[in-house]
């Protein structure tokens, strides 16, 4: 992790990784399961709709 607007501990993190395998590989699936659990299309579609019931809810209270 590196701060934000941080453009050299970004660059001097990815010459760390790419220059340690062991670390490239655990960043690698730390990765990988963050995409698979927060990206998922059934974990987007639920979001999605949950958001657009949520937007729509409010709409339906104020018409009645």
């Amino acid at each position: 992790m590196v701060r934000i607007a941080d453009p050299q501990a970004l660059a001097d993190a990815a010459v760390e990784l790419l220059g340690n395998a062991d670390k490239w590989h655990a960043a690698s699936r730390a990765a990988i399961a963050r995409v698979e659990a927060y990206y998922a299309q059934e974990a987007m579609f639920g979001r999605y709709r949950y958001l657009y019931y949520k937007s729509f809810a409010w709409q339906e209270l104020a018409s009645n």
